[in-house]
């Protein structure tokens, strides 16, 4: 007795206590790409990641030991397709006297449910529109950064963007362009933040740069001056040329006991300051002890 097979192109394993193997399903040669005929050249675990081979041996052993059946995923290789990931479950078997046999393994082919398990973990932390990180994804990074800070003392910065008379593009170009402009707003972002901080959506126009890189914290206003000079080409969209500016509200973070909701406080409040006294201005604050 062992796992149920419900799979046709499941693979089923069995091996002794020593992990020679005692048998392997011609399947494994469609699932896999490997000559299950010669078992007797390969070693064990000859096909794992060797990042996963600890794991599978951990859990072979542990069931073993308790009898216990175990359910891991790991990756695999393929000769053609390269490392797959691949489910693969274990059962010790045993005779009538409860002396331990061989054990009996089934492999299956995964990769196209890990895909579908990244795209939505993707979306849940990332915006469909853009591609950026959302709301979710900023605030667990925030958090983060100011842990960080707690502990090395390091300051960071977060600004909150807006494109300026967003409504009167979408109201009269209408929401295919205004979704464009949209897009190509989020790419001269990133461009300009790269590996020094994140830029995430929040939803609408808002947008959030979390920058953590100390050259752009200790030189802001020279930050939010190329922010405003990237905006300045015109955005292109469907032979529609718009010119495009935005209001910039900036928090400097530097001092111990900040929350997420007192830093969004402070930069909403910067950038509303930064709307009252007019398009395409930027107000600064520092949050300090």
């Amino acid at each position: 007795p062992g796992p149920v097979c419900k799979n046709v192109l499941d693979v089923i394993i069995i091996m002794d206590e020593q992990k020679n193997y005692l048998y392997v399903s011609p399947s494994s040669k469609e699932v896999f790409e490997f000559d299950y005929e010669n078992m007797n050249d390969y070693e064990a675990y000859f096909n794992i990641h060797p990042d996963y081979v600890p794991l599978l041996n951990e859990s072979y052993e542990s069931t073993l030991t308790t009898g216990e059946p175990f359910d891991i995923d790991v990756q695999a290789h393929h000769s053609v397709r390269g490392w797959i990931w691949t489910k693969i479950l274990g059962k010790a078997v045993y005779d009538d006297d409860q002396k331990f046999k061989h054990m009996f393994l089934i492999a299956r082919d995964i990769s196209k449910e890990k895909e579908r398990e990244n795209e939505l973990k993707f979306y849940a932390y990332h915006d469909s529109l853009t591609n950026i990180p959302n709301r979710r994804y900023l605030r667990e990074n925030l958090l983060q950064q100011i842990q960080h800070f707690n502990n090395t003392g390091i300051p960071f910065a977060i600004a909150l963007l807006d494109i300026d008379d967003f409504k009167n593009i979408n109201d009269s170009y209408g929401h295919e362009i205004g979704d464009a402009i949209i897009q190509e707003f989020a790419s001269r972002l990133q461009q300009l933040v790269i590996d020094k901080g994140i830029v995430a959506r929040l939803g609408g126009d808002e947008f959030v740069l979390l920058l953590d890189d100390l050259n752009i914290v200790n030189n802001i206003h020279h930050f939010e001056q190329l922010i405003h000079q990237s905006m300045q080409a015109p955005f292109t969209v469907q032979a529609t040329h718009l010119n495009v500016t935005t209001s910039i509200g900036i928090t400097l973070c530097d001092r111990k006991g900040l929350t997420n909701s007192l830093i969004f406080q402070t930069v909403d409040k910067a950038l509303y300051e930064g709307k009252q006294n007019g398009k395409n201005k930027t107000v600064i604050n520092i949050i300090k002890d």
